[in-house]
C-alpha cells in the first residue's frame, strides 16, 4: 500500500502507459526473499530500465558517495527498508542528507512497518516521496513513479 508523505497528491495516469521510464533504481533491503519479490514486481511495470539491488544501507551509501559527482551514475529513485542491521533506514537517510549529490535523487521508505510513529517520522524528514508497505505491488511502484 502507499502512503504519500508530500504535500503534493499522488495521482494516477488514465493509462499509465505515456509515463517515461526511470533509468535506475536502487533497492536496499536486507531480505533477499523480498529483493527477489520486488524485482519480479518493479520489472513487470516496465518502469525501469536497471535496477540494482542492495543487501545493506553500508553499501548503498558506498556507492552513492563514489558516484556523487557523475550525476549519469545516481539513481532517478532509492527504496529503502527501514529495519536493516548495522545501518538501519533512519541512519541511512539522514546520512544521505549530508551527501552533496550531482542530481535529485527521489527517496521512499519500502517497509513492513506500518506504525503510525514511523510514518509521521518518515513525513516530518520532509525528504521522502512516499512510505511504501511491504508487499509492493505493480499499481504501487506505477502511483510512485507517475508521483515523481
Amino acid at each position: 500500500m502507499l502512503y504519500p508523505v508530500s504535500t503534493v497528491p499522488i495521482t494516477t495516469s488514465p493509462t499509465g502507459l505515456h509515463m517515461k521510464a526511470l533509468d535506475k533504481v536502487f533497492l536496499v533491503d536486507d531480505d533477499p526473499i523480498f529483493h527477489f519479490m520486488a524485482k519480479k514486481v518493479i520489472n513487470s511495470t516496465g518502469l525501469v530500465n536497471q535496477l540494482q539491488l542492495f543487501n545493506d544501507a553500508v553499501a548503498a551509501f558506498a556507492q552513492l558517495k563514489a558516484d556523487a559527482e557523475h550525476a549519469d551514475r545516481l539513481p532517478d529513485l532509492i527504496l529503502v527498508d527501514l529495519m536493516m542491521p548495522v545501518m538501519d533506514g533512519w541512519d541511512f537517510l539522514k546520512a544521505l542528507q549530508l551527501l552533496q549529490l550531482d542530481k535529485p535523487v527521489a527517496v521512499a521508505v519500502l517497509t513492513s512497518s506500518i506504525h503510525q510513529t514511523d510514518m509521521e517520522r518518515a513525513k516530518a524528514s520532509g525528504q521522502l516521496a512516499a512510505y511504501l508497505v511491504k508487499p509492493i505491488t505493480p499499481a504501487d511502484f506505477t502511483a510512485l513513479v507517475e508521483s515523481l
